[in-house]
């Protein structure tokens, strides 16, 4: 489609001043012969009466900026208008500062460049674009002359830049209005205005900006091929071509005129290296010339033909020999870009000059890589991407599978390494590497034929040795390195005895509380606490203070090498109390057998003994307090004497593990079934299930038995049983119920939330707490797993 301007002068030329007035007064003759159609063609529908002399101001100022000026700043061309020469009487707002100036002569518009105007018949609002010679920018505000109003038909509707030195200014009308005739645009002598809307006839009808304009480079022709698409308008006569080196000049120069037919030139006898920036217009047989089509600048052509070849840890590239078609100039090459995305992320990897193959080495096989190329010229301007192509690097020999399973076991001056078998059939053998740091460099110590046991000699008994094996084929292709085993040498230790038959035994200071139950006897190291409806149904024996408060029961009886405080209602202590310390009995508390204490008791605030009392110190009662007969000062030798602790050696377990594993481990009722012998696990372990056999197993690190977890045998404790030792903690939490089994804790045993353990307890520190529950059960005992007494 063609572009109506409102009004157009035929031709091309200046105009003075008196050559316009002239212009005037035919205009008015020539308008009313075309006044209704114009209306048609612009959509007005106003009446004839509504005219204005400054009304006619400015439509003809919106619709007189019709000129054919070249800017390579604005993006969407349609109509342009250029301000060299005119004198308007405008508003001009820079858009920093606001502040408005009425411009009437040359010298406030000299620097004015260009103005850009679109009108978008769809929503009937228009878009207006200048800049200045230094780049900066402003928004144009339509005025009538003499001192009128703005016209309320012609409103700003927003202002939006500057960017890349444009400012963007809508317009849009409240109403339309006839206009008439009287206005003055004044012209300067001998200016030269292409196509300019004057004030005396109407023109013709502008040809399409030619559309698809595009430069491509040839090298050695040096040469650029020049293609678009051609216009369809039947009165078309050709295209003009325009071409500079520099893009940010207004007009460019002339450069060549071509026939209506003609869509390809070749612009030739170039320069290589130079930059070539070009625009086309078409023009009719009335000399009717375009908006000028958007800039295109010189570029080398899109490889062809790339393709990719994968290999072991490499890629080859290779593409089609497009120098010799003439797509890149001298001093050029190509340029290799990389990513792991087909759509993103691409990054060059290398920088070629005219070459058609590249192979990128040190990939990783198995991953995949995908790769676009680019055609380079000698200043550095680059083609667009090439298509992409992808390939994934594979070894067509592979290495075996990494080895699993490494264990090391001590010695007296060695360590035992075994680890699973391999199963490919090219297999040769296995290499081992070792190290005195867990993160440090393992060093190759030697090769193995297909075995899958190793005993390192000759080391250091204290020294901690670190081990990593693979495995290599016929091809001498080496796996990757195994997960990392290790093991202290020492001189052989003696097993330590566990005695699970003392019930629950603690090493260091433990807690009792919150309803928890104890149904065994209890020995502590230590001092202990018991409150909060705790209850024991068995002796307590402790080395240190023992503390019974808020309701807390003990069936049987107390012997302490401490003291013992005992308040808080009831029936505190069924059976009798014997401590070293002294005893104190408060707020209503009782005790129903007898009390003995190398120190001094306090009975007070209505507690009872019922039973006799025997102190090497005093005997005091007081607040309603009772005892039976009191023996005041007598001489007694109340020492208890506990158990030592027993503190297993984490070597001798290694030393005589049957089973071996390096990391954490899970052991569920899949592996729990018939299970036997010691297990000795150089990490945690998660257990749960059911479990048959007899069996230890053994953790340098936690034991867990996690939320509603359970433990138990198959065969309802008639021959199963089973032992877990940890040489750090052991957790049992949140419902896990029944957890039947022998437990060993180096450090903290902590039972909780309604778990429930049926078995014996060993710990450094014991903590029940939370309606938790400990029954000693004197058949898992009997059974007597590995690897205890």
């Amino acid at each position: 489609m063609k572009r109506r301007p409102a009004f157009a002068l035929k031709g091309q030329g200046g105009f003075t001043i008196i050559e316009i007035i002239i212009g005037t007064v035919i205009g008015a003759i020539v308008l009313a012969v075309v006044y209704n159609a114009w209306i048609l063609n612009n959509n007005f529908s106003v009446a004839a009466a509504e005219k204005s002399d400054s009304q006619i101001k400015t439509q003809r100022l919106l619709y007189n900026l019709i000129e054919g000026g070249k800017d390579p700043l604005a993006v969407t061309e349609d109509v342009y208008a250029s301000f060299k020469g005119l004198r308007y009487a405008v508003d001009l707002k820079t858009s920093g500062d606001g502040v408005a100036f009425v411009v009437y002569d040359d010298n406030q518009l000299k620097n004015l460049v260009t103005c850009y105007l679109k009108v978008d018949p769809a929503d009937n609002v228009q878009k207006l674009f200048y800049r200045r010679d230094d780049y900066s920018g402003g928004e144009i505000v339509v005025t009538a002359e003499g001192g009128m109003p703005v016209l309320e038909n012609v409103k700003i509707f927003s202002v939006t830049g500057p960017a890349n030195g444009i400012v963007t200014i809508k317009l849009v009308y409240e109403k339309t209005r006839r206009f008439g005739f009287g206005s003055k645009v004044v012209l300067e002598n001998k200016v030269k205005l292409r196509n300019y809307l004057g004030m005396g006839g109407l023109g013709g009808e502008f040809p399409e900006t030619p559309s698809g304009l595009a430069a491509n480079l040839h090298d050695p022709e040096n040469k650029i091929t020049l293609t678009w698409a051609a216009n369809s308008e039947p009165d078309l006569a050709g295209y003009a071509i325009y071409r500079s080196t520099d893009p940010y000049v207004v007009d460019y120069p002339l450069l060549k005129s071509v026939g209506k037919d003609v869509t390809a030139w070749d612009d030739t006898g170039l320069t290589n290296g130079q930059g070539y920036y070009y625009k086309i217009t078409a023009f009719d047989t009335t000399g009717n010339e375009s908006v000028p089509s958007d800039p295109v600048h010189s570029q080398p052509w899109i490889p062809q033909g790339l393709a990719a070849a994968p290999g072991n840890g490499q890629v080859e590239l290779t593409w089609s020999n497009n120098n010799q078609e003439g797509y890149v100039l001298s001093g050029g090459g190509y340029n290799i870009y990389r990513s792991l995305s087909a759509d993103s992320g691409y990054e060059v990897v290398a920088s070629l000059g005219v070459e058609y193959s590249y192979t990128n080495t040190g990939l990783t096989n198995g991953a995949t890589y995908y790769y676009k190329i680019t055609a380079r010229a000698s200043d550095g301007r680059e083609s667009d991407f090439s298509g992409a192509v992808s390939a994934t690097p594979v070894n067509p020999d592979p290495p075996p599978a990494k080895p699993t399973g490494l264990a090391a076991t001590p010695g007296d001056g060695q360590v035992f390494l075994a680890w699973n078998a391999n199963t490919e059939d090219d297999l040769a053998g296995y290499r081992i590497y070792r190290s005195l740091s867990l993160e440090g460099e393992y060093i190759y110590l030697t090769e193995v034929g297909k075995v899958t046991a190793y005993t390192d000699t000759g080391l250091t008994n204290g020294t901690t040795y670190y081990y990593k094996i693979t495995a290599f084929d016929a091809g001498e292709n080496e796996s990757e390195q195994s997960d990392p085993a290790w093991a202290t040498p020492c001189k052989p230790v003696a097993p330590v005895p566990l005695d699970f038959g003392r019930g629950v035994w603690g090493r260091y200071t433990s807690v009792f509380e919150n309803n928890s139950y104890i149904k065994s006897d209890v020995t502590i190291n230590d001092s202990v606490t018991f409150s909060n409806n705790a209850d024991i149904t068995g002796n307590l024996w402790t080395e240190g203070d023992v503390v019974f408060q808020n309701n807390t029961v003990i069936h049987q009886n107390l012997y302490t090498n401490g003291s013992a405080e005992i308040s808080n209602n009831g029936e505190v202590v069924k059976g009798n109390v014997q401590a070293v310390g002294s005893v104190n009995l408060q707020n209503n508390a009782l005790v129903s057998g007898w009390v003995k204490t190398e120190g001094n008791v306090l009975v007070k605030n209505n507690a009872e003994i019922k039973g006799e009392v025997w102190a090497n110190g005093t005997i005091t009662v007081k607040n309603n307090g009772k005892t039976g007969t009191r023996h005041e000062h007598q001489s007694q030798d109340l020492d208890i004497v506990l158990p030592e602790f027993p503190v297993l050696q984490q070597e001798w377990y290694q030393q005589h593990a049957d089973h071996t594993y390096s990391g954490d481990q899970i052991f569920s009722t899949a592996e729990l079934t018939g299970i036997s012998g010691i297990h000795y696990v150089n990490g945690n372990v998660t257990i749960s299930g059911t479990y048959s056999g007899l069996a230890t197993i053994v953790a340098s690190g936690n034991i867990t038995i996690s939320q509603n977890g359970y433990l138990k045998p198959a065969d309802g404790d008639t021959g199963s049983a089973l032992a877990l030792l940890s040489f750090a903690n052991i957790n049992i939490d949140n419902n896990a119920n029944p957890v039947k089994a022998l437990l060993y804790a180096a450090n903290t045993f902590n039972l909780n939330n309604n778990a429930r353990v049926y078995g014996s307890v060993i710990a450094g520190v014991i903590n029940v707490r939370n309606n938790a529950y400990i029954e000693y059960n004197s058949a898992l005992v009997a059974n007597n797993p590995p690897g205890i007494n």
